[in-house]
């Protein structure tokens, strides 16, 4: 959870001049969570030859690879600036004035661009700067899976904001233990704003889980076991010369309403007949 809670602090810091722990005291409970992904869309266009790389996938395995080339580009790219912004610095006069590139006649980028995230979610807040919604990009791939197992975005939002809850609270009692545990400590406002939410939205604290995968499967789960299944009957009838391994192998490479499974999930779905399982949740 600290990774995740870390690159949503240095997003709320922004690219301001200011402490590492800004971005922690900024921290707020979330309200809605979207998807990154848009099919057919464009993702970067090289300032080099023009060229746009769009994101086009049918399954998670082909988002995969995609971005991982336009990564690819991107990285290469990235290269190609930090060489002009060296050759640029070379070229700014001694004379303690800001020059801007234009006026040095320096016309090659230097500008970055960041990758693609890999396993990307949006979610959305209201800030305690401005008092407006934020949107912050998560990138981990536990949480991405753990998102799509919930039946509803309130659910998975309330598991959220708990298990960051929860985190902060571990932070709070090391931070009593040694008598730093006041205003003045980075986790006291989140703390505050957390269990106001919680209060406002009549949800209890105290089911505030350990941490990693809810309890259980949903409905939407199993929905997903059935059609893999389902697809595994149509497979047996269609390839009937394959061995169950050969059939497993192309299962992997099918989409499951968002969802795709590797070989061993799929042989253990089908043997261990986890379509029959009643949900939980």
């Amino acid at each position: 959870m600290h990774s995740i809670i870390k690159q949503i602090a240095n997003q709320l810091k922004g690219s301001l001049p200011v402490n590492d722990e800004k971005g922690y005291t900024l921290l707020f409970p979330f309200e809605s969570s979207r998807d990154y992904y848009l099919n057919q869309s464009k993702i970067f266009k090289d300032p080099r030859d023009d060229k746009e790389y769009f994101l086009k996938f049918k399954n998670d395995e082909e988002r995969l690879t995609e971005i991982k080339k336009i990564n690819t580009v991107i990285t290469s790219y990235n290269k190609v600036v930090s060489k002009n912004y060296r050759e640029v610095l070379s070229k700014v006069p001694p004379d303690g004035k800001v020059h801007s590139n234009k006026e040095l006649g320096f016309k090659k980028p230097v500008i970055n661009f960041e990758e693609e995230p890999i396993w990307g979610f949006i979610v959305t807040g209201k800030s305690k700067r401005n008092g407006k919604f934020k949107l912050i990009t998560i990138d981990n791939r536990n949480l991405y899976q753990i998102r799509l197992n919930f039946d509803s975005d309130k659910e998975f939002i309330i598991y959220l904001n708990r298990e960051i809850f929860n985190y902060i609270q571990i932070q709070r009692k090391e931070s009593e233990k040694v008598g730093t545990w006041n205003i003045n400590n980075i986790w006291y406002k989140p703390n505050q704003r957390f269990h106001k939410w919680f209060q406002v939205k009549g949800v209890s604290t105290n089911q505030i889980q350990k941490g990693g995968r809810p309890k259980g499967k949903t409905k939407r789960t199993i929905d997903k076991y059935i059609k893999v299944f389902h697809t595994f009957e149509l497979m047996k009838k269609k390839y009937s010369s394959k061995t169950r391994v050969e059939l497993y192998n192309l299962l992997a490479s099918i989409d499951y309403n968002g969802t795709t499974y590797s070989r061993k999930t799929i042989r253990n779905i089908i043997e261990e007949k986890r379509y029959n399982l009643k949900p939980t949740r």
